[in-house]
């Protein structure tokens, strides 16, 4: 009776394993796909109509008019937009940081206090 018992235990624990192991593998495939009007070809130096990108958790896999769009996927609709890839937003201004005292950080500090203080700041604000 006994052995019953750890055995249905344990058949109950696979089943429970294996249902959290598909749950987990069906989490780490987040699906996104970007419906773009205009899509701004680079490599070609080209403007390419009513594409798709497919872009698998942080990954772009595939880009295209025509492509496989899965069940579970947000769809993002740009497609009244132009989508231009790989710009990324560099404007910073690590040589200020706004203190207690305006003016006198702005009238009696020079370029090489600036320069001397930016790599704090930059490490202060990542």
């Amino acid at each position: 009776m006994k052995l019953q018992i750890t055995l249905k235990k344990i058949l109950l624990t696979v089943l429970l394993l294996t249902s959290a192991a598909g749950i987990l593998s069906a989490q780490n495939n987040i699906f996104k796909v970007i419906r773009a009007g205009r899509l701004i070809d680079t490599e070609n130096g080209k403007v390419l109509l009513n594409q798709m990108i497919l872009i698998k958790n942080d990954t772009i896999k595939e880009v295209g008019s025509n492509i496989k769009i899965p069940e579970d996927a947000t769809i993002i609709d740009l497609s009244d937009a132009t989508v231009l890839p790989g710009l990324i937003d560099c404007h910073t201004h690590i040589t200020m940081e706004i203190g207690d005292n305006y003016y006198d950080d702005t009238f009696r500090k020079s370029f090489v206090d600036y320069a001397i203080l930016a790599p704090g700041y930059a490490k202060k604000n990542p």
